[in-house]
């Protein structure tokens, strides 16, 4: 759950990084299209994936399984413990294929999360602080 945190910060981060987009998100200014409204739901969610589109940062299927299981982790552990109406939809669990038989199991291993946690820090590390 805290790995999923600290990535959801980065990937946010990098969005904010852009002031027009910053200045979107953090609603200065109001979405002139469908393209802004949905960049700025998306980063009011915590879904990893999504914020990692948005923020251009590229995941393979493996990155991308885990962060789903991590957002899951974000939401339901850690931020919204009993579901509104509106967000019913997300009770179900995410499910990851890495039982010992290949099925699915709705947990993610430390090592697979510090190996997403990694991978962020080398993209967004460079693109915050290797500026000219």
């Amino acid at each position: 759950m805290l790995a999923g945190m600290g990535i959801e910060v980065m990937l946010k981060a990098l969005i904010l990084e852009n002031t027009d987009t910053r200045h979107l998100v953090l609603r200065f200014r109001e979405p002139t299209t469908e393209a802004e409204l949905s960049l700025r739901n998306t980063f009011n969610s915590h879904d990893l994936v999504a914020l990692a589109a948005a923020g251009g940062v590229a995941f393979s299927s493996q990155h991308t399984e885990v962060a789903d299981a991590l957002s899951a982790y974000i939401y339901w552990r850690a931020l919204h413990m009993m579901p509104s109406m509106k967000r019913i939809k997300n009770i179900i669990p995410t499910k990851y294929g890495n039982g010992p038989d290949g099925s699915p199991q709705s947990y993610v291993k430390c090592e697979q999360a510090r190996e997403l946690v990694d991978y962020v820090i080398a993209v967004v590390h460079p693109r915050l602080y290797n500026k000219r």
